[in-house]
């Protein structure tokens, strides 16, 4: 039975604290509030009668996977392809977090017309879309109750394995023109007294086990005493290594006593090669192994 006010009503403006404002029903005579409205109140205003209804979002029910994809990519605002996804009151705050105020969407070109049926089952069909921007995409539509939706979180899914593929293929590509592929630095730390007053010397033996040519070479020490408390860090450089030799740099540390030291922690803070026509890959460092030996006692 729906809840009828007969006496004049006043639609009341309250702000919370972040300052939204929020619509609430007041009783003019007595200042009862009904709030948050529910459906199915009647109210009387100026001789009107009114009835608080709920506001249904419907979204067109597609007979095939390509109308549900055509009409995803026809719109123009990233809100407007909400009621095209499934779950899409959860995943559209998904795409709230994903897609920003200034996002416009890519430029479409040719759409498979027959696209690939990835599960049978729950019939999920793939679409490779090209996008003038990226190239070819893969967009995922399936079969629901409500008709076929765009699976917006395959799809994302689906664009992060493709990205990493390429990405994979373009650091193989530049691994073997580098000559990095199965590279390894290896480094031996030896520290003795130096003759000034509590500081330490430091050689760093160094070996380029690679067929490339390093151009410089960074390496950052920290060093711990056996209570594992911080004691001082330093770094050694080194440039033009040839493949397959070795060198060593020294340094001395300041205000680090030798006998405090028992261990340190290393880092292969830069290492870039040269491709024989001169190119530098500044980059190089991630496709070494970083290996340390110890010094034989």
């Amino acid at each position: 039975m729906s809840r009828k006010i007969i006496l004049l009503a006043v639609i009341g403006l309250v702000f919370d604290s972040a300052g939204a404002a929020e619509l609430i029903l007041v009783n003019k005579k007595s200042g009862a509030e009904i709030s948050p409205l529910k459906a199915g109140v009647e109210f009387e205003l100026e001789g009107e009668v009114y009835v608080v209804q709920e506001r249904k979002t419907t979204s067109p029910k597609f007979t095939t996977p390509k109308e549900a994809l055509d009409a995803y990519l026809a719109c123009e605002k990233w809100e407007d392809r909400i009621p095209l996804v499934i779950d899409s009151e959860r995943v559209g705050k998904l795409m709230a977090k994903y897609y920003s105020d200034e996002f416009t969407w890519p430029e479409f070109g040719k759409i498979d017309s027959e696209p690939k049926l990835k599960a049978r089952k729950s019939k999920v069909y793939i679409f490779k879309v090209y996008d003038y921007d990226v190239g070819d995409l893969e967009y995922a539509v399936q079969e629901t109750k409500a008709g076929y939706k765009v699976d917006w979180e395959e799809f994302q899914k689906i664009r992060e394995q493709a990205e990493a593929r390429k990405n994979k293929r373009r650091e193989l590509a530049e691994a073997r023109k580098y000559k990095v592929d199965d590279a390894e630095f290896v480094v031996r730390v030896t520290t003795k007294n130096s003759e000034k007053y509590d500081w330490t010397d430091i050689r760093l033996d160094v070996w380029n086990n690679s067929k490339a040519f390093i151009g410089m070479w960074a390496v950052e020490i920290s060093f711990y005493d056996k209570d594992k408390e911080y004691l001082g860090e330093t770094m050694l450089l080194g440039e033009n290594l040839k493949p397959g030799k070795k060198m060593f740099e020294t340094i001395e540390a300041t205000d680090i006593k030798p006998a405090a030291i028992d261990t340190w922690d290393l880092k292969l803070a830069r290492l870039t090669v040269e491709s024989a026509d001169m190119e530098t890959l500044h980059t190089a460092a991630k496709y070494f192994k970083f290996r340390e030996v110890k010094k034989k006692k």
